[in-house]
């Protein structure tokens, strides 16, 4: 494993949009894995999910597993950024699509 100085963090993200069609709600989750460069979980790795539309931010915090969830998102641009102690940060931009 490499230290984890040097080594940067890697998103994995299974975005998972969920649809709604009672009273056109729309409401999507985005859950993933934070590893390091050898594939290892980082536990404890803050991640914050911004909708670039509106500016809201959401926090979480992943597990043991590495595995962080956010619910209830509406459909739209989002970045997602993650942080460790040790790690470069790393950050993602993606769009948020209904079925």
């Amino acid at each position: 494993m490499k230290p984890l100085a040097v080594a940067s963090l890697r998103l994995l993200l299974l975005l998972l949009p969920v649809t709604s069609p009672v009273y056109a709600q729309f409401s999507g989750s985005v859950q993933g894995t934070v590893q390091d460069t050898s594939n290892a979980f980082v536990a404890k790795a803050a991640v914050t999910l911004t909708n670039s539309d509106t500016n809201v931010v959401q926090q979480a915090t992943t597990d043991t597993s590495g595995v962080y969830r956010f619910v209830s998102l509406a459909p739209g641009p989002y970045v997602l950024s993650a942080s460790a102690t040790g790690f470069s940060p790393a950050q993602v931009s993606f769009i948020l699509t209904t079925a």
